[in-house]
């Protein structure tokens, strides 16, 4: 008997050993972490071209028309404190690229500045020591780096996903107009069964789009066979004048049909003749926003449309 309590006196005390052991093990074992959130990505700093921005940019000074008016586009007008000599705008003006007014941009209060054309070495210095970055976006030479372009001035103000979404809804908008352009374009070369031949006429006699313009890439958006596509920098050479037999001719709103009539380079070509001339808004061209859409779908609707609705009502009136 005596035996039985002590054998179940040693049970118990093993097992309060036990109990004892297992309440240490689970206090000494660490509480397991939850799992680490996913942190959002960062709007700034922001990495484009040669530029490094690390903060949102407080306000903005926009030297160049072009990029004044594509921030208007953008919905980026509110952050521009200044703009350039050029801009139609009732902000203070704080210069040109070749020369800034270094105290309106100071009095201005922006930390970034942006312009199309690069700024002399001692400019650009002092700009940075008084802790305004410099970002240069060159006017686009395709349609591709007009959609960087974009992109490219939404990061810099509004960071990389703000301001990229930004960027990319304008291009958006952009290639869907230009894509309705090019279906109409389409329609037009079927209906004649011909592709339309065009020169883009920005000053006589012989400056106008060449194969390595942007203004080139349009045309060939919109179906066109433009006759200056073998040469460069805006320039056809003149011994070539006998080539020049455009079906249409797009001008700058100073070549009207009256002054090419007068013209001996063109008062013979068929496009003047059968009065085939529209005249466009040249700055939209140079400042690459979408107005200068705007423009192409008047050339549609003066070429396409009546052409178009023509071969239509011929093949209605074959078919009944």
């Amino acid at each position: 008997m005596k035996m039985r309590r002590i054998t179940a006196l040693l049970l118990a005390l093993l097992l309060l050993l036990a109990f004892a052991a297992c309440g240490k093990q689970e206090a000494e074992e660490p509480e397991q972490s939850e799992a680490p959130e996913l942190e959002e990505p960062a709007e700034f700093p922001v990495e484009l071209r040669d530029t490094i921005i690390l903060e949102e940019p407080e306000g903005v000074v926009s030297l160049s028309p072009a990029l004044t008016e594509l921030m208007q586009e953008m919905g980026l007008g509110g952050t521009l404190e200044g703009v350039s000599d050029y801009c139609d705008s009732n902000l203070p003006r704080c210069g040109t690229p070749q020369q800034i007014d270094f105290d309106a941009i100071e009095d201005s209060g922006a930390d970034l500045v942006v312009t199309t054309a690069a700024l002399a070495d001692e400019d650009l210095t002092e700009l940075l020591q008084m802790d305004i970055d410099v970002l240069v976006l060159p006017r686009a030479g395709s349609l591709e780096e007009l959609k960087d372009l974009y992109i490219d001035l939404g990061r810099a103000v509004m960071g990389e996903i703000t301001g990229r979404r930004m960027g990319e809804e304008l291009w958006q908008g952009f290639e869907d107009r230009m894509n309705d352009l090019a279906l109409r374009g389409e329609e037009f070369a079927d209906s004649r069964e011909s592709t339309p031949t065009v020169i883009f006429l920005r000053m006589l006699d012989f400056t106008m789009a060449t194969g390595d313009t942007f203004e080139h890439d349009l045309l060939e958006e919109m179906g066109f066979q433009n006759l200056a596509a073998e040469y460069g920098d805006w320039v056809f050479p003149q011994d070539k004048a006998a080539e020049l037999t455009p079906t249409l001719i797009i001008s700058d709103d100073a070549i009207t049909i009256p002054v090419l009539e007068k013209n001996a380079t063109y008062k013979g070509t068929q496009a003047v003749i059968k009065d085939q001339v529209v005249t466009v808004d040249m700055e939209a061209f140079e400042r690459q926003t979408p107005r200068l859409l705007d423009e192409l779908e008047r050339v549609a609707d003066f070429l396409f449309d009546g052409v178009v609705e023509a071969r239509s009502a011929q093949t209605e009136g074959e078919t009944i």
